[in-house]
């Protein structure tokens, strides 16, 4: 199992050759692959196109486990009073989060918002690229988004929320912001990177719905390895004996793994992988 940004993509966030092949090696092999990211299924679908594979996917930090033809296996979502509590405090300090919910991205704001949200969202996962470029490539999600106008409209009969994503480029607002989630015992918040901050309900992390799909699927923890490199990838670390962290993963990750390998950038998840598995 691994995660995707940081980890099993280059810098890039893409696949590289050399991973793509260890991965339909492992496949025939038998070797099952489970990705696991924070973001929506149609957004990792390439991912595992280009790679030419069939993993399960764990979505949105764990809120969502789905096969390799996207059809959800389990999800977990926010209680109504705590996703409209956390936009409350997005909210006051002048922020507009993203809302995924089961029938995608919601915004409470306009099209211009959106697309002032979008252009910071691009500039801090993107840094070191054309504006351009990363704007072109944003082009399909603005497009795919829905709007709404009170933050009360959701959760509603059709629609449930599962994460609330808030970037900030301010790492002290951050860090206050998880100060103020530990006053909602039902919410955990966790960053896939230092510039942001993804809410959902404490159950919906990676290592929890990890654990579930293996107990379904008669696998043992010890038969598993994860890897991973940001907060957001703790609890599979929590939970799984065998962990690897590349040479880019934050000291609590690298900490609490058993194997430490070669950087995102220089397939290090390919090379363990080819090492120590096939």
């Amino acid at each position: 199992m691994s995660d995707l940004d940081g980890t099993l993509l280059n810098r890039q966030r893409a696949i590289s050759e050399r991973t793509a092949r260890v991965l339909r090696t492992a496949e025939a092999r038998g070797i099952r692959v489970v990705l696991a990211t924070g973001r929506f299924f149609r957004d990792v679908v390439p991912v595992a196109e280009t790679a030419g594979i069939r993993p399960s996917f764990i979505l949105m930090n764990g809120a969502e486990i789905r096969d390799a033809d996207g059809n959800l296996q389990a999800a977990i979502n926010l209680a109504a009073a705590d996703y409209r509590e956390t936009m409350r405090m997005f909210r006051e300090d002048g922020f507009t989060p993203e809302i995924y919910t089961s029938a995608g991205e919601f915004l409470c704001a306009d099209e211009a918002t959106s697309l002032r949200e979008m252009h910071l969202r691009m500039r801090i996962m993107h840094s070191g690229q054309a504006f351009s470029d990363t704007m072109l490539r944003a082009l399909p999600r603005f497009r795919a988004r829905h709007y709404i106008t009170d933050v009360e409209d959701l959760p509603r009969a059709d629609v449930t929320v599962r994460k609330v994503i808030c970037f900030c480029e301010d790492t002290v607002r951050i860090a206050k912001w998880k100060r103020q989630l530990t006053a909602m015992p039902q919410v955990i918040g966790l960053s896939s990177s230092i510039y942001n901050l993804e809410v959902t309900d404490r159950t919906a992390q990676k290592g929890i719905i990890l654990s579930d799909y293996i107990r379904r699927e008669g696998i043992a923890p010890e038969e598993v390895i994860v890897f991973g490199d940001g907060e957001n990838d703790l609890s599979l670390f929590e939970r799984f004996p065998l962990s690897a962290a590349p040479e880019n993963a934050l000291p609590l990750i690298r900490e609490r793994a058993r194997f430490h390998i070669g950087h995102h950038d220089r397939d290090g998840v390919a090379a363990f992988i080819e090492e120590k598995i096939l």
